[in-house]
Protein backbone atom coordinates (compact mmCIF):
# COMPACT_ATOMS: atom_id res chain seq x y z
CA UNK A 1 0.00 0.00 0.00
CA UNK A 2 1.29 3.48 -0.83
CA UNK A 3 1.97 6.16 1.71
CA UNK A 4 -0.92 8.13 0.28
CA UNK A 5 -3.24 5.19 0.77
CA UNK A 6 -2.16 4.85 4.39
CA UNK A 7 -2.78 8.54 4.99
CA UNK A 8 -6.30 8.21 3.54
CA UNK A 9 -7.27 5.56 6.13
CA UNK A 10 -9.28 7.30 8.89
CA UNK A 11 -7.82 7.14 12.43
CA UNK A 12 -9.90 4.83 14.62
CA UNK A 13 -10.90 6.37 17.94
CA UNK A 14 -12.29 4.21 20.74
CA UNK A 15 -14.91 5.23 23.24
CA UNK A 16 -14.35 4.81 26.99
CA UNK A 17 -16.54 1.70 26.97
CA UNK A 18 -14.57 0.21 24.08
CA UNK A 19 -11.28 0.99 25.86
CA UNK A 20 -12.42 -0.94 28.95
CA UNK A 21 -13.56 -3.83 26.76
CA UNK A 22 -10.23 -3.92 24.94
CA UNK A 23 -8.28 -3.85 28.21
CA UNK A 24 -10.43 -6.65 29.67
CA UNK A 25 -9.97 -8.73 26.52
CA UNK A 26 -6.19 -8.17 26.53
CA UNK A 27 -6.00 -9.10 30.19
CA UNK A 28 -7.92 -12.35 29.63
CA UNK A 29 -5.71 -13.18 26.66
CA UNK A 30 -2.57 -12.55 28.70
CA UNK A 31 -3.79 -14.77 31.53
CA UNK A 32 -4.54 -17.62 29.14
CA UNK A 33 -1.14 -17.41 27.43
CA UNK A 34 1.19 -20.32 28.38
CA UNK A 35 4.07 -18.01 29.25
CA UNK A 36 1.99 -16.11 31.82
CA UNK A 37 -0.23 -18.89 33.11
CA UNK A 38 1.71 -19.15 36.36
CA UNK A 39 1.23 -15.47 37.17
CA UNK A 40 -2.40 -15.13 38.18
CA UNK A 41 -3.85 -11.62 37.97
CA UNK A 42 -2.07 -8.28 37.84
CA UNK A 43 -0.06 -6.42 40.45
CA UNK A 44 -1.04 -2.92 41.51
CA UNK A 45 1.97 -1.53 39.64
CA UNK A 46 0.81 -3.26 36.46
CA UNK A 47 -2.72 -1.94 36.96
CA UNK A 48 -1.31 1.56 37.39
CA UNK A 49 0.49 1.24 34.05
CA UNK A 50 -2.75 0.17 32.38
CA UNK A 51 -4.63 3.03 34.05
CA UNK A 52 -2.04 5.57 32.88
CA UNK A 53 -2.33 4.29 29.30
CA UNK A 54 -6.14 4.56 29.53
CA UNK A 55 -5.92 8.07 31.06
CA UNK A 56 -7.45 6.88 34.33
CA UNK A 57 -6.51 8.73 37.53
CA UNK A 58 -3.84 6.55 39.19
CA UNK A 59 -4.57 8.14 42.57
CA UNK A 60 -8.18 7.01 42.39
CA UNK A 61 -7.04 3.55 41.35
CA UNK A 62 -4.84 3.31 44.45
CA UNK A 63 -7.70 4.51 46.66
CA UNK A 64 -10.01 1.93 45.09
CA UNK A 65 -7.41 -0.80 45.66
CA UNK A 66 -7.12 0.24 49.31
CA UNK A 67 -10.91 0.14 49.74
CA UNK A 68 -10.94 -3.30 48.13
CA UNK A 69 -8.42 -4.54 50.70
CA UNK A 70 -10.65 -3.26 53.49
CA UNK A 71 -13.67 -4.99 51.93
CA UNK A 72 -11.70 -8.24 51.73
CA UNK A 73 -10.70 -7.90 55.37
CA UNK A 74 -14.37 -7.66 56.40
CA UNK A 75 -15.43 -10.77 54.46
CA UNK A 76 -16.12 -13.94 56.44
CA UNK A 77 -13.55 -16.73 56.15
CA UNK A 78 -14.14 -20.11 57.75
CA UNK A 79 -17.31 -21.92 58.80
CA UNK A 80 -17.90 -19.97 62.03
CA UNK A 81 -17.26 -16.59 60.37
CA UNK A 82 -19.62 -17.43 57.51
CA UNK A 83 -22.35 -18.35 59.98
CA UNK A 84 -21.78 -15.10 61.87
CA UNK A 85 -21.66 -13.01 58.68
CA UNK A 86 -18.18 -11.61 59.30
CA UNK A 87 -14.72 -12.53 60.63
CA UNK A 88 -14.22 -12.86 64.38
CA UNK A 89 -10.83 -11.14 64.15
CA UNK A 90 -9.72 -8.17 62.05
CA UNK A 91 -6.26 -6.61 61.96
CA UNK A 92 -4.87 -3.52 60.20
CA UNK A 93 -1.12 -2.97 59.74
CA UNK A 94 1.16 -0.11 58.76
CA UNK A 95 4.96 0.08 58.56
CA UNK A 96 7.09 3.22 58.75
CA UNK A 97 10.68 3.33 57.40
CA UNK A 98 12.16 4.71 60.63
CA UNK A 99 12.28 3.97 64.36
CA UNK A 100 9.98 6.17 66.44
CA UNK A 101 11.55 7.51 69.63
CA UNK A 102 10.19 6.87 73.12
CA UNK A 103 8.72 10.36 73.47
CA UNK A 104 6.65 9.88 70.32
CA UNK A 105 5.44 6.49 71.56
CA UNK A 106 4.41 8.05 74.88
CA UNK A 107 2.26 10.62 73.09
CA UNK A 108 0.29 7.86 71.36
CA UNK A 109 -1.69 7.26 74.57
CA UNK A 110 -3.72 10.40 73.92
CA UNK A 111 -3.94 9.87 70.16
CA UNK A 112 -5.29 6.32 70.37
CA UNK A 113 -7.63 7.13 73.23
CA UNK A 114 -9.09 10.05 71.27
CA UNK A 115 -9.44 8.10 68.03
CA UNK A 116 -11.01 5.03 69.63
CA UNK A 117 -13.21 6.80 72.13
CA UNK A 118 -12.34 4.13 74.72
CA UNK A 119 -10.35 4.22 77.95
CA UNK A 120 -7.73 1.61 77.23
CA UNK A 121 -4.82 0.26 79.22
CA UNK A 122 -1.41 1.41 77.92
CA UNK A 123 1.80 -0.53 78.53
CA UNK A 124 5.40 0.11 77.54
CA UNK A 125 8.05 -2.58 77.25
CA UNK A 126 11.27 -1.16 75.83
CA UNK A 127 10.47 0.39 72.43
CA UNK A 128 7.11 -1.38 72.18
CA UNK A 129 3.84 0.35 73.11
CA UNK A 130 0.70 -1.72 73.62
CA UNK A 131 -2.81 -0.38 74.20
CA UNK A 132 -5.72 -2.72 74.99
CA UNK A 133 -9.38 -2.32 75.82
CA UNK A 134 -12.30 -4.69 76.35
CA UNK A 135 -15.69 -3.07 75.82
CA UNK A 136 -18.92 -3.98 77.57
CA UNK A 137 -20.27 -5.29 74.26
CA UNK A 138 -17.59 -7.97 74.14
CA UNK A 139 -15.15 -6.44 71.64
CA UNK A 140 -11.46 -6.61 72.52
CA UNK A 141 -9.10 -4.18 70.79
CA UNK A 142 -5.30 -4.24 70.86
CA UNK A 143 -3.00 -1.64 69.32
CA UNK A 144 0.72 -2.42 69.23
CA UNK A 145 3.45 -0.05 68.01
CA UNK A 146 7.00 -1.41 67.96
CA UNK A 147 10.19 0.37 66.86
CA UNK A 148 13.06 -1.95 65.89
CA UNK A 149 15.30 -2.88 62.99
CA UNK A 150 15.10 0.55 61.42
CA UNK A 151 11.30 0.41 61.10
CA UNK A 152 8.22 1.11 63.18
CA UNK A 153 5.39 -1.40 62.86
CA UNK A 154 1.82 -0.45 63.75
CA UNK A 155 -0.82 -3.13 64.33
CA UNK A 156 -4.44 -2.66 65.37
CA UNK A 157 -6.55 -5.74 66.04
CA UNK A 158 -10.17 -6.39 66.99
CA UNK A 159 -11.52 -9.68 68.36
CA UNK A 160 -15.27 -10.29 68.27
CA UNK A 161 -15.65 -13.80 69.70
CA UNK A 162 -17.36 -12.71 72.91
CA UNK A 163 -19.43 -10.10 71.09
CA UNK A 164 -20.69 -12.64 68.54
CA UNK A 165 -21.49 -15.12 71.29
CA UNK A 166 -23.55 -12.55 73.16
CA UNK A 167 -25.30 -11.34 70.01
CA UNK A 168 -26.28 -14.68 68.55
CA UNK A 169 -26.70 -16.49 71.85
CA UNK A 170 -28.57 -13.73 73.67
CA UNK A 171 -30.64 -12.11 70.92
CA UNK A 172 -31.23 -15.23 68.88
CA UNK A 173 -32.01 -17.37 71.91
CA UNK A 174 -34.00 -14.76 73.81
CA UNK A 175 -35.92 -12.97 71.08
CA UNK A 176 -35.99 -15.65 68.39
CA UNK A 177 -36.49 -18.66 70.61
CA UNK A 178 -38.52 -17.06 73.40
CA UNK A 179 -40.83 -14.90 71.30
CA UNK A 180 -41.07 -17.42 68.49
CA UNK A 181 -41.94 -20.36 70.70
CA UNK A 182 -44.30 -18.28 72.80
CA UNK A 183 -46.12 -16.80 69.81
CA UNK A 184 -46.23 -20.14 68.04
CA UNK A 185 -47.66 -21.90 71.04
CA UNK A 186 -50.26 -19.19 71.67
CA UNK A 187 -51.45 -19.01 68.07
CA UNK A 188 -51.41 -22.78 67.68
CA UNK A 189 -53.45 -23.15 70.85
CA UNK A 190 -55.99 -20.60 69.70
CA UNK A 191 -56.35 -22.00 66.19
CA UNK A 192 -55.70 -25.62 67.09
CA UNK A 193 -52.94 -25.98 64.45
CA UNK A 194 -49.85 -28.07 65.19
CA UNK A 195 -48.25 -26.90 61.92
CA UNK A 196 -48.35 -23.28 63.06
CA UNK A 197 -46.76 -24.26 66.35
CA UNK A 198 -43.69 -25.30 64.34
CA UNK A 199 -43.80 -22.83 61.43
CA UNK A 200 -44.05 -19.63 63.50
CA UNK A 201 -41.01 -20.30 65.73
CA UNK A 202 -38.96 -21.35 62.69
CA UNK A 203 -39.90 -18.14 60.85
CA UNK A 204 -39.19 -15.91 63.85
CA UNK A 205 -35.86 -17.60 64.64
CA UNK A 206 -34.82 -17.50 60.97
CA UNK A 207 -35.66 -13.81 60.66
CA UNK A 208 -33.87 -12.97 63.91
CA UNK A 209 -30.77 -14.87 62.80
CA UNK A 210 -30.73 -13.05 59.45
CA UNK A 211 -31.03 -9.67 61.20
CA UNK A 212 -28.23 -10.54 63.65
CA UNK A 213 -25.99 -11.70 60.80
CA UNK A 214 -26.56 -8.52 58.78
CA UNK A 215 -25.97 -6.37 61.84
CA UNK A 216 -22.77 -8.17 62.78
CA UNK A 217 -21.39 -7.92 59.25
CA UNK A 218 -22.11 -4.17 59.12
CA UNK A 219 -20.45 -3.69 62.51
CA UNK A 220 -17.31 -5.58 61.47
CA UNK A 221 -17.01 -3.57 58.26
CA UNK A 222 -17.39 -0.32 60.21
CA UNK A 223 -14.75 -1.39 62.72
CA UNK A 224 -12.39 -2.46 59.90
CA UNK A 225 -12.56 1.04 58.46
CA UNK A 226 -11.99 2.55 61.91
CA UNK A 227 -8.94 0.37 62.55
CA UNK A 228 -7.50 1.38 59.20
CA UNK A 229 -8.02 5.07 60.00
CA UNK A 230 -6.49 4.55 63.44
CA UNK A 231 -3.31 3.07 61.92
CA UNK A 232 -3.11 5.95 59.44
CA UNK A 233 -3.49 8.51 62.24
CA UNK A 234 -0.81 6.85 64.38
CA UNK A 235 1.53 6.72 61.37
CA UNK A 236 0.92 10.39 60.61
CA UNK A 237 1.53 11.46 64.22
CA UNK A 238 4.76 9.48 64.44
CA UNK A 239 5.96 10.88 61.14
CA UNK A 240 5.13 14.47 62.03
CA UNK A 241 6.90 14.07 65.37
CA UNK A 242 10.21 13.68 63.52
CA UNK A 243 9.50 16.27 60.81
CA UNK A 244 9.44 13.67 58.02
CA UNK A 245 6.54 13.68 55.57
CA UNK A 246 7.34 10.23 54.16
CA UNK A 247 4.80 7.95 55.83
CA UNK A 248 5.50 4.74 53.99
CA UNK A 249 2.28 2.84 53.29
CA UNK A 250 -0.22 0.42 54.71
CA UNK A 251 0.78 -3.22 54.42
CA UNK A 252 -2.74 -4.59 54.43
CA UNK A 253 -5.45 -6.03 56.63
CA UNK A 254 -5.92 -9.56 57.85
CA UNK A 255 -8.88 -11.45 59.18
CA UNK A 256 -9.45 -14.65 61.07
Amino acid sequence: MSDKGERDVPVRRYTDTEVRQLLEHATRAQRSAPATRQAQGLTLAELEEVAAEAHIDVGRLRAAAHELEIERAARPSGAVARLAGGPLRVRAEHTLPFEADEAALQRLVMTIGFMSGDDGEPRFVGRTFTWTVSTSSGRRTTVRVSAHGGNTSIEAEDRYGELAGGLFGGVLGGVGGGVGLGAGGAIAGTLGSAALAVAIPVAVIGGTYAACRIGFRAYVRKRTLELDRLCDRVARDLTESRGDKSTGGPTGSQTG
